[in-house]
Formats: structure tokens, sequence, C-alpha cells
């Protein structure tokens, strides 16, 4: 004979507790997933951060300091266009050199997005950018700004904020400034096509036209 025998307590709520195990796994490990932020590279890339094709016959190079407001204003305005128009369908190569002059946090902002470089790769990019939107507060709030970008965007806030704070990366920082020096740069942003020093942004978008054309 079958009888419908209902569960004990003890057994009702061992259920719940087991179920609520599975659940909280689940949504948990959702969670720890998306909190991750990006993964920090084995190797370390050599050389200022690239962008397009790496082995395209046109280069665009650009000259930046953290603290200049034209080069703020250009990343704002003008990278996003050279990004969409030249960058996405690769045609040409898009290199970003520093050339920290202002004062010494123009040193330690830039140390501070090269650390983002080397241990993260293209998060560099929008690490920068949010970097340079900050204004004044590069100059009046480092370093804790570098580390407020960082974790804003989800990576190692101490490792960015200590990178800029000792100034980690002045060897490569001073590297671009020999280049620059080489080319006959002395102003931010400097733009830089194929060697050749241009009059700002649209005469640098003229050029890469022009090239893109022959």
């Amino acid at each position: 004979m079958t009888t419908d025998r209902q569960p004990s307590r003890r057994e009702f709520l061992a259920g719940v507790a087991a179920g609520a195990t599975a659940l909280a796994g689940c949504s948990g490990g959702e969670d720890t997933e998306a909190d991750d932020g990006p993964e920090k590279l084995e190797s370390p890339p050599d050389g200022p951060p690239v962008l397009g094709d790496p082995d395209a016959d046109i280069t665009l190079e650009v000259f930046e300091d953290f603290n200049c407001p034209h080069c703020q204003d250009y990343n704002a305005n003008g990278f996003p266009e050279i990004r969409s128009e030249y960058l996405e369908s690769e045609q040409i190569r898009y290199v970003h050199r520093d050339l920290p002059f202002i004062d010494p946090t123009s040193w330690q902002a830039a140390s501070a997005a090269r650390e983002v470089y080397r241990s993260y790769g293209t998060p560099f990019w929008s690490y920068k950018s949010s970097l340079m939107s900050k204004g004044e507060q590069i100059h009046s709030d480092a370093p804790d700004v570098f580390g407020d970008v960082a974790e804003a965007e989800n990576l190692d806030r101490e490792l960015v904020q200590q990178a800029g704070a000792n100034r980690k990366h002045d060897q490569r920082l001073s590297e671009d400034r020999a280049r620059a020096e080489e080319i006959g740069v002395n102003a931010t942003p400097g733009f830089v096509v194929n060697g050749e020093i241009l009059d700002g942004l649209a005469d640098a978008r003229e050029t890469l036209d022009a090239k893109l054309s022959e």
C-alpha cells in the first residue's frame, strides 16, 4: 500500500537551504565575473601605445601632456573622430606619445597611464580619455585622481596610483621626449605624419586623406 508521506520539518528546511545555496552560487558567480575587470597581461608590451594597423604605411604620432587643455579638448572631440574615420578601418597606424612639460603631475599622469598600458594593454585608451576628462583635477588631486579613474575603469587602483605617484615610467616618457626633440615637436598636442610635423589636427587630417588617396 502506498502513502503520501509529508516531509518532516528537518527535511523541508534542508531542501530550502540546498535550493538557496544553489541560487546563491549562480548569482554570486555572475557578480564575481562582472566585477573582475580586464585581465592583466602576462607580458608587458614594448614601445608606446599603438592603435590601428601596426604595419600600415602611414603613421600618425600624437604628442600630448595630460595637463594641457588643448590635449584634453583633443581627447574629447578630435580623437574620437580619428578613431572612427581612420583607426576602426585600420587605414593608418596611430602612436600615442607623451610630452610632459607643464609640471611634475604631467609626468605622474603619463606614468599612471603607461602603467595601465603595460599591465592591461588596450584599456589604456579608455583610461587615458577618462583621465584627460578630469581637467584641473589632474594637477590639483594627484595622485589620488589616478587611482580614482583606475577604480572607475575597473582596474587595479593601487597599482596605477602608485605608478603615477612614483613616476615609475619616467624612462619611457623620456624616450618620447627625445623623439619629440628629434622631430622638432615643441607644443602639445603635436601631430606628426610619417615624420612630418603638421600644423594642428585639421592639417593632420588633410595630410592623412591626401596620403590615403595616393
